[in-house]
Order: structure tokens, then sequence, then C-alpha cells
């Protein structure tokens, strides 16, 4: 599968998770954000290597720039999820009320597409 479609389905389908599943999403982000994710038993999981791979086959075959893990978390994800917060949240930045509708989902991630594309 090509990139761009691959993570435009990895956004459908967390979103479609997050929506089904608002109080996972909201554990997962507190654990995230807790010092227990650095818990010695942590360890990568099957997720976290398909991630790797996902993104290992997309610098191979040059459809992205080649940068770090982080870096690219940042760019391909960072948004998205800053969408689908402010979406539970039912509120943005500015406390004005927000929906996250599929045309604003398409229309963040063309931009982030923009900026990892070669």
């Amino acid at each position: 599968m090509k990139f761009e479609e691959g993570l435009w389905l990895q956004w459908k389908n967390r979103y479609r998770h997050i929506l089904k599943h608002p109080m996972y999403f909201h554990f997962s982000e507190q654990f995230r954000n807790s010092p227990l994710i650095r818990h010695r038993d942590i360890r990568d999981n099957r997720f976290q290597k398909s991630m790797k791979e996902f993104l290992y086959h997309a610098v191979q075959r040059k459809e992205i720039e080649d940068v770090p893990a982080e870096i690219f978390w940042s760019l391909a994800y960072g948004p998205f999820y800053t969408l689908v917060k402010f979406h539970l949240d039912d509120s943005s930045m500015t406390g004005k009320s927000f929906s996250l509708t599929d045309y604003k989902m398409k229309q963040a991630f063309a931009l982030v597409m923009r900026a990892l594309k070669r």
C-alpha cells in the first residue's frame, strides 16, 4: 500500500476507534504523559513494530523524507490528535465549539502530506 493511502487509512481507523472508545483514548493520553510509560516492563509491541516498518518502507520507496521517528510522528499524527482532542472537548484552543468533519480532517491530512512528501 502506498504511504499516503496507508496513512489516511490509519487516520480514519484511529478516528473511528477513538469515537467508539473515547475513555480509552483519554486513558492512553494520560498514560503516555505519565512516568509509567518509562517503566522497565513496558516493551515494544507489535503495533510499534508495524509503525516502524511502515515508516521504513515509505522512506525506502522515497515517498517521504527520511527524518527521525519523532519528527515523523509529530508531523504525521500531531495534527490528527490535536484535532481529535478539540472534537472530543467540543472546544478549540480559543474556546469556540469545534467539530471534526471529514472535510476538516481531509484538509489537515493534505497539509500533513505536503510536509512529509519528498
